[in-house]
This record gives structure tokens, sequence and C-alpha cells, in this order.
């Protein structure tokens, strides 16, 4: 997603990630050069700015919680089902930034915790 063109959702292909980020930038910042798929009519030009989503990977038909309702001890990972005295342990998948897919452990219609 491009800051000029907020609103509209470009695919492409990652070509080349630069190793070390770009000096004096507020937050962490890197050069990366994308092949895209189809610009349409946006006028694109060199050195614009904007933001990458990394699909990694996909599944569909999931369950999956919020990352905050997950808790990890010693024994794995757990929810709080229904009260705070009810840890239940569950079975994990995919992890992202957001997100935990539960394999195992609880079922959609429970009611979770943070």
């Amino acid at each position: 997603m491009l800051d000029s063109f907020n609103q509209v959702t470009i695919s492409g292909i990652v070509e080349f990630i630069s190793v070390t980020p770009k000096a004096d930038e507020v937050g962490t910042v890197y050069n990366v050069k994308i092949k895209f798929d189809n610009l349409g009519n946006l006028p694109i030009r060199v050195g614009m700015t904007g933001d990458v989503t990394f699909v990694l990977n996909e599944k569909e038909d999931t369950l999956y919680l919020p990352a905050d309702f997950v808790n990890t001890d010693k024994d794995g990972n757990y929810v709080y089902l229904n009260n705070k005295k009810n840890k239940v342990y569950v079975t994990t998948g995919l992890v992202g930034e957001d997100h935990v897919e539960i394999i195992n452990g609880i079922y959609e219609g429970n009611i979770v915790l943070d």
C-alpha cells in the first residue's frame, strides 16, 4: 500500500530487501524493490513510500484468537475459558502478528478471556 494511494492495495513480488535499515528515519525503514502485478492507471513514481504486508501462509475455515488471549507456561499454551480460574491448554497452529490459530482445546462459540 503506497502512502500516496492509501485506499488501493497493489500486489506484487518482492525482488530485493536491503540487509540494513536506512539511517535517519523514524522507526525502522528498509529499502525494498517490488515488481508490481498490475498498476492500472496509478501514477507511480520512483521513491514513493508505503507499507507492506507479507503473507507467508494462509488457511481457511480456522479458529483463531487475538494473540493477547493465548498465554504460555511450562506446560504449554493455554487460554482462560469462561473465567480466570478455568485454564484450558490448547494446541496452536499458525501464529501471526495479531492472531493465533487454535487447532485443539476450545471450539467456536466458547467464551475466552484475556
